[in-house]
């Protein structure tokens, strides 16, 4: 064999070995260690607001297909939107 030759082999059977290795160290990783802390779970207050639940195109009637409530955060709500204490007439009519 030429040299050239033995050179492509020998760097392919290093290239081989080295990627056993590799495989050999990912499959004997310890088990991940879960910590469980006692703080408090932080609950942010919601309230319960009108939106789209589909793309309503223009002069389309709002019915119950087409809108639906959801939980909002109560710092981010803005007057702008329904929440069933602004309209709580009409929050009966309108199903969760």
């Amino acid at each position: 064999m030429k040299p050239v030759q033995l050179i492509l082999i020998g760097v392919a059977l290093l290239a081989a070995v080295g990627a056993g290795l590799l495989m050999m160290n990912i499959s004997n990783k310890p088990a991940e260690v879960v910590v469980q802390t006692n703080e408090p779970v932080i609950t942010i207050p919601l309230v319960d607001v009108l939106i789209a639940h589909k793309p309503i195109p223009q002069g389309t009637t709002l019915g119950e297909d087409n809108i639906k409530w959801d939980k909002w955060p109560k710092l981010e709500f803005v007057t702008l939107l329904f929440s069933k204490t602004i309209i709580p007439k009409r929050s009966k009519n309108i199903q969760k």
